[in-house]
């Protein structure tokens, strides 16, 4: 029997990112859409209860826009702060990083 591939640990990467196909293709639609059109068609919403690999599959949605030249922004939202100065400050870092070619 082959070890299992799940490893829980907050967001670290488990070994295979099996599962997440659909949501991953869905992905990869939106930037094609945006790369061919200027835009890429509605948000992409995606949620889920506490560990179910959200935070895995942000990480290789961003990995897979960088690699087509997509720039994004991180941000956790929660109750400690006003989503619209989360979203001005994830912004600006972004804006900062595309500045600094990094």
């Amino acid at each position: 029997m082959l070890p299992s591939p799940y490893n829980p640990g907050a967001g670290a990467a488990p070994p295979v990112l099996a599962g997440r196909e659909d949501i991953l293709g869905d992905l990869d639609e939106l930037i094609t859409r945006a790369s061919h059109f200027g835009r890429g068609g509605g948000p992409l919403i995606w949620t889920g209860v506490r560990g179910v690999g959200k935070t895995v599959a942000m990480s290789e949605a961003r990995t897979r826009a960088a690699r087509r030249d997509f720039r994004t922004a991180h941000l956790t939202a929660d109750r400690s702060a006003g989503l619209a100065s989360r979203i001005a400050e994830a912004l600006a870092t972004m804006l900062a990083c595309a500045a600094r070619r990094c």
